[in-house]
């Protein structure tokens, strides 16, 4: 009678925990629990022998096992249902966390490459700067060396002859010694711009 009484309070207070197996140990153990008081009541004499009091823990025995048995296959189908939810969520979470960094590498991508644009439009910037004159914007003594000897190379390979043509300014010295540098500077200015036009 003892053991019933614990097995009962013990399966009702796991279940109210919210234990859902303990459903199942509730029902599995009530038939052999049952069986257990009429053999108590029996040997009390509050019931004549008879094959219930005699076989009941037999056959409630057996329905227990019947029980047990579908207890633990539903706790099995917990276990699969809980392993496949845990198997999406990580499923989910690796995908969002590939799509993430996707999108890093897509922007990193991005950025590295207006950086190499940028990159090359200053080296083209400082290469222009180098091969150029900042006052007149022509072509300095540093581009005319590097095209001159490429004409040279040029004309010996394919016997041609190649010409050579010098500009001065006459008296030059004498408008910045008269005038200025200022004014120096705009008639290089002018002479560099009709240069350009023709």
């Amino acid at each position: 009678l003892a053991a019933v009484a614990c097995g009962l309070a013990a399966a009702v207070l796991v279940r109210r925990a919210g234990f859902r197996p303990a459903t199942y140990y509730l029902l599995a153990f009530a038939a052999p629990m049952a069986a257990s008081l009429f053999s108590v009541a029996r040997n009390l004499g509050f019931f004549p022998a008879n094959w219930i009091a005699n076989y009941g823990v037999q056959i409630g025995s057996g329905v227990e096992i019947v029980l047990l048995a579908l207890g633990l296959a539903d706790r099995i189908n917990t276990l699969k249902r809980e392993k496949a939810a845990a198997q999406a969520a990580a499923v989910q979470a690796l995908r969002r966390s590939e799509h993430e960094l996707e999108l890093r590498v897509q922007a990193r991508t991005e950025e590295l490459a207006r950086a190499n644009a940028l990159l090359r439009e200053r080296e083209g910037q400082l290469e222009r700067m180098a091969d150029h004159d900042f006052l007149t914007g022509l072509a300095n003594r540093r581009a005319f060396m590097g095209h001159g000897t490429a004409a040279v190379d040029q004309s010996r390979r394919y016997q041609r002859a190649l010409s050579l043509l010098l500009l001065d300014i006459d008296h030059f010295k004498r408008i910045n010694d008269t005038h200025g540098h200022a004014a120096g500077d705009t008639a290089l200015r002018a002479v560099a711009e009709a240069l350009r036009s023709v």
